[in-house]
């Protein structure tokens, strides 16, 4: 949809949807404030130029509002997305020398501003405000003077509409910032994770090949075992006995290695517990000597 630069924007991580909902929202907030600005308009008896510029306001604020829910405005580039916003300052500008004894339109520029503040990032700030000081306190300097009331209300409009972009700005930098420090961690995690698979792979292959070898000449050794002296026949039971157990181990690193991959499937079936009492004893009957 963008292009990340070295300042995140919040329409680097917003996804179709989410830019949808941002422009369902500014639909909203200044498509109602408007439409109240048209009734005060009309109920203070309104005279033809302040009605031209009610439909004024109205014609852009629809264009605007018709350019953000076409199909094609989530690929728009962002200059072209700030333009929205511009449009809305001089609808919102119309407005303002209608009923500039209102705080409306103080309270509607919120809407551009967030707006400028989300494409462009930190230039949307230093954008802001010098646009909001050249389209409300420049006329109201010209139209009523340095003492005149649209002169401080436009000086309170460049100050609310630079300090909403602005926090917007340093709100997303934040988030993002800490999104990007768990974003490290998780690899950082998925990395020692493979890591540590890899190992306990390597570590049991490695030790089944000899453990193979091992119990492959037991078992031809314990094939002359009715030929040996009883104590070496013995012995050599216990040491097949323990090598078969240390390639269940093996076997059980390997499952469970294998067990994060795909579930590990377990088969229940009948076990003879004294069996397994007496090679318990079997095994530990020489360290107990």
């Amino acid at each position: 949809m963008t292009t990340s630069g070295p300042h995140p924007s919040l329409l680097d991580r917003a996804s179709v949807s989410g830019l949808r909902l941002m422009c369902l929202v500014r639909a909203f907030v200044l498509g109602t404030g408007l439409s109240v600005a048209a009734v005060v308009a009309q109920t203070e008896g309104a005279g033809p130029l302040d009605g031209q510029l009610v439909i004024g306001a109205g014609t852009l604020f629809l264009v605007s509002t018709l350019a953000t829910f076409s199909p094609s405005f989530p690929r728009l580039s962002r200059p072209a997305m700030a333009a929205i916003a511009l449009l809305d300052i001089v609808a919102l500008l119309f407005v303002f020398h209608i009923q500039n004894s209102t705080e409306l339109v103080e309270i509607l520029i919120a809407v551009p501003a967030f707006w400028i503040g989300a494409v462009l990032g930190r230039r949307g700030v230093a954008l802001i405000g010098p646009l909001c000081a050249v389209l409300f306190v420049a006329p109201g300097l010209v139209l009523h003077g340095a003492a005149g009331l649209g002169f401080h209300q436009g000086i309170s409009i460049v100050a609310y509409s630079l300090l909403s972009s602005a926090v917007l700005v340093a709100s997303v930098e934040m988030w993002a910032t800490y999104t990007a420090l768990l974003e490290t961690t998780a690899e950082e995690l998925r990395s020692a994770l493979k890591v540590k698979d890899d190992f306990i792979s390597l570590v049991s292959h490695e030790l089944r090949t000899p453990l193979t070898s091992i119990i492959g000449y037991l078992d031809l050794a314990m094939d002359e075992v009715e030929s040996l002296p009883s104590p070496i026949g013995a012995h050599l039971n216990a040491v097949s006995r323990n090598a078969d157990r240390l390639l269940v181990l093996v076997t059980d690193l390997l499952a469970a290695e294998q067990a994060e991959r795909a579930p590990m499937r377990l088969v229940l079936k009948p076990t003879d517990i004294s069996s397994l009492a007496r090679q318990s004893l079997d095994d530990l009957v020489l360290r107990a000597r």
